[in-house]
């Protein structure tokens, strides 16, 4: 009957006071150490699930990220090694991606984008070239 009445704005400044004499009421609880126990264990378990989730969604963020990366390098390679050929794509690069340099880990994602923004109705606008 306290919440009922608190919810109503005209009751709700003496909905904790007696009607009669008007002196605040004083609730005492003495939960049982088990409901404790529960209570505590409750409140563990949802902070334990906020983080879960969290850890879930950067991963997956994270993992469609790192696959976006790494098919936008293998693409860029791909496209690189058809437009120079073979030849001179193993002189500037080679197969293996260990042996390219540092920079080439940020060009080569960026030609697919390239590519994809050329083709957009306001790469104009964006790219004045």
């Amino acid at each position: 009957w306290i919440q009922t009445s608190q919810q109503n704005r005209s009751r709700a400044p003496n909905a904790l006071k007696c009607p009669q004499c008007g002196s605040a009421y004083e609730l005492e609880s003495d939960n049982p150490w088990i409901l404790r126990l529960l209570d505590s264990g409750n409140k563990a378990l949802s902070l334990m699930g906020r983080m879960v989730t969290v850890a879930s969604v950067t991963s997956i963020v994270v993992s469609f990220g790192a696959g976006i990366y790494i098919v936008s390098t293998a693409y860029g390679a791909y496209a690189l090694q058809e437009f120079l050929g073979k030849e001179m794509f193993d002189i500037l690069l080679s197969e293996d991606p260990s042996n390219w340099p540092w920079h080439s880990f940020i060009n080569l994602p960026l030609i697919p984008v390239g590519l994809i923004v050329s083709r957009l109705p306001f790469s104009t606008t964006v790219l004045p070239i």
